[in-house]
């Protein structure tokens, strides 16, 4: 009996332990944690200055009104009529929580106002109420942000509402599902939206501190905006916040010299951590590089000898004529390589060299040397077309 007893107690112990560590790991799956993580990226030129764990999925929060915004803009400069029509509030809109300005089922509200309002002010009501108007229903609008998401080439992040809200029903933190993003993917959304053609949409509302809707009524909503950088970085154009769980992102844009730069801090500590970080970052970025065209040596792009061509020689251009972005007090290196002769036939665009710039000691561009035109191969009878052509005139 006392042997069965030591039994029993050591298999409920073996379980004890057991369940206390399924317990810890489901815990574990569901509150995961995301390291810090942040990209530097200059637009014009598609280059990463600088990043870490820039590739991370992790939730981003009301960052992802930045895509309902875009799909806003599209509609928008698709029909700018959009701008001033009255929409009329859900019951599913109104009912929307966290920054609001407390819409009501039922009242009628200008497109214009509504998009101020996500804005400056973040209101997860009034981005319910662009997604509903601009297609029908919020799933519906959502499969519109991912679509255009694949578009833009985010192609790690999923979106599942227009908001960026924590949506209760998953296996998320807190039972609750959370839409995805990267830095990087991010980044490549902030490019869009700061497109000149959208963000002439949106930039006086990226650059009020202060404003308001219903104004002069007594439903008067200030809105105040979250972008603690206003009027504190040099050629900042705007930017979005987001905060999740007691983790803060910003993704902000900024111009200077020529150069489009974003920066993208997600899972910083503090709420003020993330502009301080934003602020370190573009001035890092703008005081190390350059904006700087290619001046390719046109002595060193010669014509090119052809054999067994219709013409004995074919002119040659380099592919990228483009801008590149380098550290700021380097001399730019070119290296050249070209055959000294090539083969027939030969077509326009075709390969047949190559330019290595380097700056800083790094490599910063490759590109092609190409033909400039085709070459045919001189075949008899096309000797035949050529003699006739020159001596008879036919």
């Amino acid at each position: 009996m006392k042997k069965f007893a030591i039994i029993s107690i050591a298999i409920s112990v073996i379980l004890f332990i057991n369940i206390s560590s399924f317990a810890e790991q489901t815990v574990t799956e569901q509150v995961p944690e995301f390291e810090p993580s942040y990209i530097v990226y200059e637009a014009t030129t598609d280059t990463v200055l600088d990043g870490q764990n820039e590739f991370q999925p992790q939730p981003i929060a009301s960052i992802t009104k930045e895509m309902t915004l875009i799909l806003a803009a599209e509609a928008i400069n698709a029909n700018p009529a959009l701008l001033t029509q009255k929409v009329t509030v859900s019951k599913h809109a109104s009912s929307a929580e966290g920054a609001t300005i407390w819409l009501r089922e039922g009242e009628k509200m200008r497109m214009s106002d509504l998009l101020k309002s996500v804005v400056i002010a973040s209101a997860n009501d009034a981005a319910v109420a662009v997604a509903e108007q601009l297609a029908g229903t919020e799933p519906a609008f959502v499969e519109k942000m991912n679509a255009k998401a694949r578009a833009l080439g985010m192609f790690s992040t999923k979106f599942i509402n227009a908001t960026g809200l924590d949506q209760p029903g998953g296996e998320g933190n807190n039972g609750a599902t959370n839409g995805i993003s990267t830095p990087k993917d991010v980044a490549l959304m902030t490019a869009e939206l700061f497109r000149a053609e959208n963000y002439k949409i949106y930039k006086e509302y990226f650059c009020e501190r202060l404003s308001s809707v219903r104004t002069g009524t007594k439903d008067e909503s200030q809105l105040l905006n979250t972008n603690k950088l206003l009027g504190k970085t040099e050629g900042l154009l705007g930017g979005k916040t987001g905060s999740l769980d007691g983790k803060y992102g910003f993704t902000a844009a900024a111009e200077r010299g020529g150069m489009f730069i974003i920066t993208v801090p997600l899972n910083e500590t503090d709420e003020l951590t993330r502009f301080a970080r934003t602020r370190t970052l573009f001035e890092s970025a703008f005081a190390a590089n350059k904006i700087l065209k290619p001046d390719f040596d046109k002595t060193k792009l010669i014509p090119l000898k052809v054999k067994n061509g219709v013409r004995p020689e074919i002119d040659v251009v380099p592919e990228t004529l483009h801008n590149i972005i380098v550290p700021k007090n380097a001399e730019p290196e070119y290296t050249y390589y070209l055959p000294k002769q090539v083969t027939a036939p030969i077509y326009r665009g075709q390969p047949l060299g190559t330019i290595t710039m380097t700056a800083g000691g790094k490599t910063v561009l490759e590109t092609y040397i190409v033909a400039s035109n085709d070459c045919e191969l001189l075949t008899f009878s096309r000797s035949v077309q050529i003699v006739l052509k020159k001596f008879l005139g036919l």
